[in-house]
């Protein structure tokens, strides 16, 4: 009980060395949880990224797989419906965690009738509305809206073409036995999006897309987004081996292939190396913290040295003295560290503090897709455990390293009053 006295004692004798540990503490753990928040948030905006454009899981040809860097639309899935109820079936626990949005891609010609000394190649997606108005949202894109039906245009090439909302595209494909199939469309909607990719694409619905590649049924891949996780993806394979699939043009079968968005590239290469970069900086992030909470308690261990040396010739072991500054620093270290924490996620979730890295952008692949805008995430199970953990480690070493030693320089009484005389 004596201890428990002194302890509270000893924080309100000295408030001014009390508020610097605090004070210490706190800052350090507060740009700690802001430092993994911000790791947190880059490491998402690849996934998220990868994932609102391509799904969870891609189910496309092993044809179309080999040459998609042409966009091989005469190697597509001719049997969207049957693949479809496959998949579905597959996971008949969990359908309704599923939705699947069978998209046509192509390269296309883009040009205006008013201007047609303008032309621009592009990525032309036709999806359904509800896969454009998931990829939008989550996109976090901006548009101009009117109430017409016809292309979506991303902002890059609107600006390239001089287009506007109103304005008509003409639409330059190609049909599955190679003829051209040119469309004339009104543009209805341009998008500026954070995901930089989207802005160099446009989209039309999906009726107009099998219209222009001159098919009843067909899509260059099935985007399968997973709600609730629940894909089994070797039982999904093991079922759509067994479907009687074949090619429309030559009756041979057609080998189909899943590809979840953690095996799509680029990100399958650049990912480890974000992991790894990731962990770099949270390594060093946890040095300079630890240290930075370590520093005020060293240096409050060295200045209480006459306090402590005259505990000891008054009778107090070094077990009892150790506890007594352990459960000083324990308040101190607790109060601060539950303020940084609050701080941090009120910070966080509250304020706009994205960064904006659309003028940094011209290094990555073309074809990885990235949000120009990186916020922090704040994780609330991950970030709180990792502050008190490394909180709790940098106070107790910072307490227990300097006063062992500063203990075991004098070990009795008379030399204890000697070295306080001093």
């Amino acid at each position: 009980m004596l201890i428990y006295n002194l302890v509270i004692k000893n924080i309100l004798r000295s408030p001014t060395r009390s508020l610097f540990t605090f004070v210490g503490t706190f800052a350090s753990a507060l740009l700690f949880s802001i430092g993994l928040a911000w790791l947190n948030g880059v490491y998402d905006n690849l996934i998220s990224s990868t994932i609102a454009t391509g799904g969870h899981i891609r189910v496309l040809s092993k044809n179309y797989y080999a040459k998609e860097m042409t966009f091989p639309i005469e190697e597509h899935l001719s049997q969207v419906d049957v693949i479809s109820n496959s998949i579905l079936d597959s996971n008949n626990t969990q359908k309704t965690n599923l939705q699947l949005f069978p998209i046509i891609k192509q390269r296309v010609l883009l040009s205006t009738p008013k201007n047609k000394e303008t032309s621009q190649m592009s990525l032309a997606i036709a999806s359904s509305k509800d896969y454009q108005s998931q990829l939008f949202s989550q996109s976090r894109c901006q548009s101009t809206l009117s109430n017409r039906l016809g292309v979506t245009v991303g902002s890059k090439i609107a600006k390239q073409l001089q287009v506007h909302v109103y304005d008509e595209l003409v639409v330059m494909g190609r049909t599955v036995d190679g003829s051209f199939s040119p469309q004339k469309l009104p543009i209805h909607k341009i998008i500026h999006c954070d995901n930089y990719i989207i802005n160099s694409l446009i989209f039309f619905d999906y009726e107009t897309g099998l219209y222009m590649i001159d098919a009843e049924q067909a899509a260059t891949e099935i985007v399968v987004f997973d709600e609730g996780d629940s894909v089994d993806i070797l039982e999904m394979e093991q079922r759509l081996k067994k479907l009687d699939l074949s090619d429309h043009y030559s009756g041979e079968p057609i080998e189909i292939i899943l590809e979840p968005w953690y095996k799509r590239q680029p990100l399958a290469e650049i990912l480890p190396l974000s992991i790894l970069m990731n962990g770099i900086f949270a390594l060093l992030l946890t040095l300079m913290v630890v240290i930075s909470i370590m520093n005020p308690t060293i240096m409050m261990v060295w200045e209480r040295k006459g306090e402590f040396l005259l505990l000891r010739a008054i009778g107090f072991s070094k077990r009892q003295i150790m506890w007594l500054l352990f459960f000083e620093n324990f308040i101190l270290t607790t109060l601060a560290l539950l303020l940084s924490v609050f701080v941090g996620y009120f910070w966080i979730t509250t304020q706009s503090v994205g960064i904006d890295i659309s003028n940094s952008v011209t290094g990555l692949p073309q074809n990885l897709p990235f949000s120009t805008m990186i916020n922090p995430i704040w994780n609330p199970t991950q970030i709180p455990l990792l502050v008190f953990s490394f909180g709790y480690l940098a106070s107790v070493l910072g307490t227990i390293m300097p006063l062992y030693r500063l203990l075991n320089i004098i070990e009795h009484p008379y030399e204890i009053l000697r070295s306080t005389e001093k």
